[in-house]
This record gives C-alpha cells, sequence and structure tokens, in this order.
C-alpha cells in the first residue's frame, strides 16, 4: 500500500544521519527535470493522461533523491471506474532503458497477494511521452500502455527536499538526530494562493515563514530544536540506555490526486523520540485551485454522520474480515468506524483514512476506507457532483 511504502522510504531515509557531523542540503528540481532520460533519478512529479488497455487512465508519479538513494512512486485510477490505485517505481535492473512499476489497489489493508499475481507495468519515457506494456498478474495478459504529459484542469509540481543532522551528547551516550523535509511547490504564475494554502496546511501558525519556499528550511529547524530541548529536559535524569536508533522528525509531501482543479497531498509525519518503534500519521489535504480555498468534508457532502459511519461499519467489516455477529469493538479500538475530515478524493469515491490507533492497533497500520459515490448519492452536493461531472 502506498502509505506503508512512503513509510518505509522515509525511515530508510532518515537513517543517514552521520553521528558526529552537521549537514544541511537543500534539492529543488522541477516537473520537467529529466524529461529525456527513463533511469530515475532527481526530484520531479509528472502527471500522465492517456490509455492502458484501451482504459482512459490519469497518473501521477513523482521522484526524490536524497544523497545517492532515488525513491519514486506515485497513483494512477481508470478515469470513472476505478478507486485509487498505487504505484511504486524502480528502474529495471536488466533493462536499463525501462522502468518497471507495481500497482496495488490503496484500500487493500495489509495486501499480502503473491508478487507473482501483482499487475506489473514497463514502460519507457521519451519526453513527455511514455509507452510500454501492462501485464495482469493473474492471466499473465499483456497490454498496451500509452500515455503523455498533461496538466489540463491540474497543478503542475515540483518537489524539494531539505535536511539537517545533528549530534546529542548526553552523560551516558552520543546519538545523531536528523531531521527531513520532502514536500511539493506549486509551479506558475498565479499559484501564489495555492502555495499559501498548502503552508497554512502544513502547520506554520507561528506566522515566521511567509513563503512556502521557506517552509523547508524553518521546519527542519524547528524539528531539530524540539527533539534537543526534549532530550536536555528529560535525557539527563531518565535516558541511560543508548536509543535503539537516531532520534529523527521527517514530514512526507506527496501528490494523490491532481484533477478537476483539485490537489489532494499526503502530509505524512514520522518521529523517532525512543522506545520501540517510531510513530507516524498521515493528514490528507485538499485544495480547490478553482476557489482558492482548503475543501473540507462539509464541502463534499452534507455531512450525516449516522449514515457515514454506517457505510464505513460495512466496509471495515469487509476489510478486517470481522462478521456480523461480532461487535466491531471486540476487533478494532472504536465500537463504530467515525466519518472524518481526513479523506481522499477521487474519480469514483471518497477514501476515508485513518492513522494507527484511531480505529485500530498500531500493527494494523493506517487504515483506508473507500466508499464508492453510488452509495454517497443522496448525501453529494449538487455543486461537486456537477464539478466532477459524476453521473450517477
Amino acid at each position: 500500500m502506498l502509505r506503508h511504502i512512503l513509510l518505509v522510504c522515509s525511515t530508510l531515509l532518515l537513517m543517514f544521519a552521520i553521528t558526529g557531523c552537521k549537514n544541511d542540503s537543500q534539492t529543488n528540481s522541477s516537473s520537467g527535470a529529466g524529461n529525456t532520460a527513463t533511469i530515475i533519478e532527481g526530484n520531479w512529479y509528472k502527471r500522465y493522461t492517456g490509455t492502458i488497455a484501451g482504459q482512459p487512465v490519469v497518473v501521477n508519479m513523482y521522484c526524490y533523491t536524497v544523497d545517492s538513494n532515488t525513491y519514486a512512486g506515485g497513483t494512477y485510477y481508470y478515469i470513472g471506474k476505478s478507486e485509487l490505485l498505487g504505484i511504486s517505481v524502480k528502474n529495471d535492473p536488466l533493462l536499463k532503458n525501462e522502468l518497471h512499476i507495481k500497482e496495488w489497489i490503496t484500500s487493500n489493508h495489509n495486501d499480502e497477494t503473491p508478487d507473482s499475481l501483482v499487475n506489473t507495468w514497463a514502460i519507457t519515457i521519451d519526453g513527455p511521452n511514455a509507452t510500454g506494456k501492462f501485464t495482469n498478474g493473474a492471466t499473465k495478459k499483456m497490454f498496451d500502455i500509452n500515455l503523455h504529459e498533461d496538466y489540463t484542469n491540474a497543478s503542475q509540481l515540483k518537489m524539494v527536499y531539505y535536511s539537517k543532522n545533528a549530534t546529542l551528547k548526553e552523560p551516558r551516550w552520543t546519538a545523531g538526530a536528523n531531521a527531513e523535509y520532502t514536500g511539493i511547490e506549486v509551479e506558475g504564475d498565479g499559484n501564489e494562493a495555492i502555495n499559501n494554502l498548502l503552508l497554512h496546511a502544513l502547520g506554520d501558525d507561528s506566522g515566521n515563514v511567509k513563503t512556502l519556499q521557506s517552509l523547508p528550511k524553518f521546519w527542519v529547524e524547528k524539528q531539530l530544536e524540539h527533539t534537543t530541548a526534549l532530550l536536555d529536559e528529560v535525557g539527563k535524569d531518565s535516558l541511560e540506555e543508548e536509543p535503539m536508533d537516531d532520534y529523527h522528525n521527517d514530514l512526507l509531501v506527496t501528490p494523490v490526486y491532481n484533477d478537476h482543479n483539485f490537489l489532494v497531498v499526503e502530509c505524512m509525519t514520522s518521529e523517532y523520540s525512543g522506545g520501540a518503534h517510531s510513530n507516524h500519521a498521515s493528514n490528507f489535504v485538499t485544495i480547490d485551485r478553482q476557489e482558492k480555498k482548503r475543501i473540507q468534508l462539509g464541502d463534499v457532502l452534507k455531512v450525516d454522520s449516522a449514515m457515514i459511519s454506517g457505510l464505513l461499519d460495512i466496509k471495515a467489516r469487509a476489510v478486517f474480515h470481522i462478521q456480523p455477529n461480532e461487535k466491531l469493538d471486540d476487533n478494532l479500538l472504536v465500537a463504530a468506524v467515525p466519518a472524518t475530515d481526513n479523506f481522499i478524493i477521487t474519480d469514483k469515491g471518497l477514501t476515508f483514512c485513518y492513522s494507527p490507533y484511531e480505529i485500530a492497533s498500531y500493527a494494523d497500520g493506517d487504515v483506508w476506507l473507500f466508499i464508492p459515490y453510488s452509495q454517497l448519492k443522496p448525501l453529494l452536493l449538487p455543486a461537486f457532483t456537477q464539478r466532477m461531472g459524476l453521473k450517477l
């Protein structure tokens, strides 16, 4: 699942802190970077439209590089026909001019599909075009992929990265501390208001940061100050043993949906401040480029909490294999799944997202529950239905 892949990537990135030195690094790259190279490198975002097996699709693909390590992924969907699908992107180890892509259903909780049954792509990027083959994991049948860059009713984005390392010294041990910011900026003239909405959504309420471009450095330094202050307060008295990992704070902001002038981004925070494991949470932010505002659930539908909760309960039972005669809270942390403003707009429906401990245990990870628009039809606002071109 996309969120688990991203968490693994961010955790690996945070392990690059070097004990005993301090280092600042920052990279920026526009969406057009690397247009003529199939090999994944650098920092970029591309939005493609076209067809897979003759069916119209929209693909969001991004890449970011830290030191010599590159991570790439994204989402895609069949227009009006499928929920959001995740993709992981790698350079093909055998065919140097191809990218190898695996996909999965983002709301398929703890997907354990064998690799041999996973749908895969093999594509070549040539300028604004991406072509190749799609292989159905179950049938092994192959179909054509024909994509081209297209930002109609969508945002052109660039990926940015900033990090800083430090050394923490306590009487009994020395450990590294690291903070990393990987995010996006909206490119093009007239997008200052959109970037300001993202700036506010990412949590700067201090007024010290005036632009989204200034946020990475400010956020990283603020997190390191927080970690140092925390250890200064408790370390000398209570932290006798060396921590299991370097202390870290990470923010990873990636595009999830970019269509109909809606931009949905996942803001995933990860923190390790001692203990057996790090903690993480994902917050989804939807920006309406047309109206220049952040979208809440009430902008999409009439918030009937009881009806929405009922639909979410049914979905949760299916996802966690909970029988009708079993109580929900015999398996989860809640007796009923609440509606949440943490959601993703897609062409086919809404995905409601819950971080660890919200409705399920840490071991269950993030939980995404997809509800199609057909089930939400009585609640959908006419303006949203028209904007999305829904025919229900």
